[in-house]
């Protein structure tokens, strides 16, 4: 069963201006995210200004590495 995405492309997204769409590409990459985009996620855990986005993407790396 495909999954389907809220972006074209989650990681040109999490770059994005808008929150909703940073979180929108955290939620893409929680359910489609290989191991490979982790330290990507880590990074914007640490760094991103909003929260939101920082929770959103910690969560996408957790779910990542319980699928492996």
């Amino acid at each position: 069963m495909p999954v389907e995405l809220e972006t074209e492309d989650p990681i040109a997204s999490l770059s994005a201006k808008s929150i909703h769409d940073r979180c929108a590409a955290a939620r893409d990459l929680s359910k489609a995210g290989k191991l490979d985009v982790i330290p990507l996620l880590v990074e914007r855990a640490r760094d991103d200004r909003s929260p939101a986005v920082r929770l959103a993407t910690a969560g996408a790396a957790a779910d990542i590495l319980s699928r492996f």
